[in-house]
């Protein structure tokens, strides 16, 4: 497997970087698509590079790097979850593709778990995954 870099803007335009380990350039935009990333330049790693000692997040001696701010983050509440399905329901209601509605409730949303997984299940119900099945991938979010 090769390791490709992948440069994008993160949620508050600042550039950021990411390295991942795919089998060719195809596979590792389909990886990128995945997390949500959407890559401006996307090259491989060169042989000398420093760079690539991490990948997919694991530093060189395989241990994964933790975000404390996720192991913190507030789970979504009963009010924050009412709204979300009050909003959804007017935007199908509406003729909106459901993609779409979950892609502009995740713009919306302010708190970083329910935007993430709301990222996510769009991500997958436009890969062809049923929503309840999308859904249910996040439990602490949509219980």
């Amino acid at each position: 497997m090769a390791a490709f870099i992948a440069s994008y803007s993160g949620p508050t335009g600042q550039p950021r970087t990411v390295t991942v380990k795919a089998a060719d350039l195809a596979e590792a935009k389909k990886l990128l698509r995945r997390r949500g990333i959407r890559a401006e330049q996307l090259r491989p790693v060169s042989p000398g590079n420093s760079q690539d000692t991490k990948v997919d997040g694991a530093d060189a001696g395989g241990l994964k790097s933790i975000d404390l701010n996720r192991l913190f983050e507030k789970a979504p509440g009963v009010k924050e979850k009412a709204v979300f399905a009050s909003k959804l329901a007017a935007l199908v209601d509406a003729g909106v593709p459901i993609v779409r509605s979950l892609d502009l409730m995740a713009t919306q949303q302010k708190l970083p778990m329910f935007k993430r997984a709301l990222t996510k299940v769009s991500l997958d119900v436009n890969e062809g995954i049923a929503l309840a099945t999308a859904l249910r991938q996040w439990p602490k979010v949509f219980d």
